[in-house]
C-alpha cells in the first residue's frame, strides 16, 4: 500500500467518526491549549511582579513602607537626605599618647560653606600701651567641594600638648552661628611679663557664612580687643566683643 493511500485511509476513518465522540476529541484538545495558555500567562505576570520589586524603605518607627508615587508608578526609594546643619559644635577631648603624656584636642564642627574662627583674648605685655591682646588665632573654612547638600558640615581638630579649656568649662558646646563671638572656654592666656592686674579673657569662636577671615579682619580685630580699658569684668569684655564690627576694606 501506498503511503498516499494510507493518508487517505485515515482521512476516511475521521470522516466516519460519530459527532459525539469527534466534540470530545476537541473539547480535549481546547482543554489542553487552555492549560498552556493559564500555565504561560502566570508565568508572564510573576516576570512582570519580579520586574518592579523594589527594597523596603525602613523609616524612623521602625515602620515598612514602600516607596511609591500617587499615581502608582514605583520609583526607587533615596536615600535620606542630610539636614543641613544650622549651628555648630566643640567637643574638648583628652587623649593618652601611650608614653605617659597626654594629648589635648579641640574638636570644632561647621556648616559647609562656614568660616570658623577660634582665638584667645588675655593680657597684653607690661611694655604694651593697651591691656588685651589676641591670641592663638586659627582659622578654617571648607565648601566641601561644592557638595554641601551631600555633606553639609565639615570639622577640625585643634592638637596641643597643654590643656586648651580650665576645668569647669563644658567639654561638649554648641556655637550659635553669625557675627556674635562666642566664649567656649575660660583659659587666659598668659605669657612672661604679661600685665598681672588683667585677668579677664577666654577663648571665643565665631562661625559665619562665607569665607570671611583675612589680615584685614585680623587686624581690625585685633584694634577693637586692644581698645578695651584694663578693668573689665566677664560681663562688660563680652559686651565690648560683641560690638566689633568688620568692614571688609579690600572690596
Amino acid at each position: 500500500m501506498k503511503m498516499k493511500d494510507l493518508e487517505k485511509n485515515s482521512a476516511d476513518e475521521n470522516s466516519h467518526q460519530p459527532p459525539e465522540k469527534k466534540r470530545a476529541k476537541i473539547q480535549k484538545g481546547l482543554f489542553v491549549v487552555g492549560l498552556v495558555l493559564i500555565l504561560l500567562v502566570r508565568r508572564l505576570v510573576n516576570s512582570y511582579r519580579a520586574s518592579i520589586d523594589v527594597p523596603l524603605a525602613i523609616n524612623s518607627k521602625g515602620e515598612q513602607n514602600l516607596a511609591a508615587s500617587s499615581s502608582g508608578i514605583v520609583k526607587w526609594p533615596h536615600p535620606p537626605k542630610p539636614k543641613k546643619l544650622n549651628h555648630g559644635k566643640v567637643v574638648f577631648l583628652t587623649q593618652d599618647t601611650g608614653d605617659g603624656s597626654l594629648l589635648y584636642k579641640r574638636v570644632f564642627t561647621a556648616p559647609c560653606e562656614h568660616g570658623l574662627l577660634v582665638f584667645n583674648i588675655g593680657p597684653a605685655p607690661d611694655f604694651a600701651p593697651y591691656a588685651y591682646d589676641v591670641y592663638e588665632d586659627a582659622y578654617g573654612y571648607a565648601d566641601n567641594g561644592g557638595l554641601c547638600p551631600i555633606y553639609p558640615s565639615w570639622t577640625a581638630t585643634q592638637k596641643a600638648t597643654f590643656p586648651m579649656w580650665e576645668r569647669d568649662d563644658p567639654t561638649e558646646q554648641r556655637i550659635e552661628l553669625g557675627e556674635i563671638e562666642q566664649k567656649i572656654s575660660t583659659r587666659v592666656v598668659t605669657h612672661d611679663g604679661s600685665k598681672q592686674f588683667v585677668k579677664q579673657g577666654g577663648d571665643f569662636v565665631i562661625i559665619r557664612k562665607g569665607n570671611f577671615y583675612n589680615p584685614s579682619y585680623y587686624r581690625q580685630l585685633q584694634e577693637h580687643v586692644r581698645s578695651f580699658p584694663p578693668k573689665l569684668n566677664t560681663e562688660e569684655l563680652k559686651h565690648m566683643l560683641e560690638e566689633f564690627e568688620f568692614y571688609d576694606t579690600e572690596m
